[in-house]
């Protein structure tokens, strides 16, 4: 059995031994997470940070967000994040998301939430109380961003590499994540990192509304009617055909 004890002294050392190599060499798979913040986290939103490690993602967030608030079970993590990071509209908390859960409803509200390969690191049976909370402390236009390795990959490592898993280092499936929570789908997408299919990047909304948009712009139109018009007469003698089959019933 993991105890929070456990989990927080395997990440305290695993600062210092891995997470560190951050710096010296550019992490491809945070790209890919910058990537997937800029396109679908809105200036100026309120976030929580899960699991925010040494502060990479949470300094990329700084461009956009109007305030963070990032959460670790490791106090090494947050101390390297809190001095890689410092800005005034962050604070860092060393927490653990599934223990303390009073503090976290006492930051408030937020417009998003953020767990970037941090869902993959907890036990599946505490799926349900981890998006109850989440669900809670997110407003009714809310959106999660999670990634987390494919489940395709996350078998290759446990057959081949056993030494790269963590201390709890789940087999997630988007089924996991969908019937643990009341949250909609909005993204879900495979991301090739260093190799093909090895993440998952999924979005997560609290209410979705369809906004219909007559907005194609001018090219647009000019294609589509080029396809329109080319698909037409390349089927004039099929449907002339087949039109006077049917009349001739």
């Amino acid at each position: 059995m993991k105890t929070g004890e456990s989990v927080k002294e395997f990440y305290d050392e695993f600062a210092g031994r891995m997470l560190l190599n951050d710096f010296h060499n550019y992490n491809m798979r945070q790209g890919a997470i910058k990537s997937l913040c800029d396109k679908f986290i809105p200036i100026g939103s309120k976030i929580l940070e899960i699991g925010c490690g040494l502060g990479i993602i949470t300094k990329h967030l700084q461009k956009k967000a109007l305030s963070i608030t990032a959460l670790d079970i490791s106090e090494q993590n947050i101390n390297i994040a809190s001095s890689f990071a410092a800005n005034p509209n962050t604070t860092f908390h060393i927490l653990n998301i599934l223990e303390d859960i009073e503090e976290v409803k006492n930051f408030g509200k937020f417009n998003v939430v953020v767990l970037f390969d941090v869902i993959e690191h907890i036990s599946k049976s505490s799926y349900k109380n981890l998006f109850e909370l989440i669900e809670l402390v997110l407003n009714d236009q809310g959106t999660v961003l999670l990634t987390y390795p494919s489940p395709e990959y996350q078998k290759f490592l446990k057959q081949n590499k056993v030494e790269a898993l963590q201390i709890i280092d789940e087999t997630v499936l988007l089924g996991d994540i969908l019937n643990s929570t009341k949250l909609s789908l909005y993204y879900f997408s495979y991301k090739n990192i260093w190799d093909h299919n090895q993440y998952i990047h999924l979005v997560l909304k609290k209410n979705i509304n369809y906004k219909p948009k007559y907005n194609l712009k001018f090219i647009d139109n000019i294609i589509y009617k080029i396809k329109k018009y080319t698909w037409r007469y390349s089927h004039k003698l099929f449907l002339r055909k087949t039109k006077k089959s049917l009349l001739n019933q």
